[in-house]
């Protein structure tokens, strides 16, 4: 019986039951001329991973499926601040847009040297770190400004 992160991995009507980059999944592979697959679905984390290779080289779709598993549910590292070298002055104000189908308002205050971002609804206040070419980070978002004319004209999230 085949391991996978040293954990017996069961078989049942073609899917593989096991644990992959340390959570619980259920897998599925295969392939045909020339083409492989690999799927694996994460139940606890509620993640589908799939990989489609038109290769039959040495490394499989497997490999790069565990690649991208542990990338996936790795820790994220802490933001490294970059100090900003342009004016925050002219970063800040209202913004207001569709974003992921729905009505987004973003208020952009300054404290001290930080950028706050506020967002009307849920979510509140989250003071971000820039991480250098003008991308600001907060939790796991990512934030930056269209400039025009030394002034920014679109904030995207």
């Amino acid at each position: 019986m085949p391991l996978i992160d040293g954990t017996p991995t069961q078989y049942a009507m073609g899917l593989v039951v096991g644990e992959r980059a340390g959570r619980r999944m259920i897998a599925h592979g295969g392939g045909i001329n020339g083409y492989l697959s690999e799927v694996s679905y994460f139940p606890d984390d509620d993640v589908l991973l799939v990989v489609l290779q038109n290769s039959t080289g040495p490394q499989g779709p497997g490999a790069l499926l565990e690649t991208f598993a542990n990338l996936v549910f790795s820790p994220v590292p802490p933001p490294v601040a970059v100090p900003y070298t342009g004016s925050l002055d002219s970063l800040v104000g209202e913004y207001a847009g569709a974003g992921r189908g729905t009505h987004l308002h973003v208020v952009v205050t300054r404290d001290g040297d930080r950028l706050v971002f506020t967002t009307r609804g849920p979510g509140g206040a989250a003071p971000a770190t820039h991480v250098g070419d003008g991308v600001w980070v907060s939790g796991s978002i990512r934030r930056w400004f269209t400039l025009a004319n030394g002034r920014a004209s679109e904030l995207r999230v």
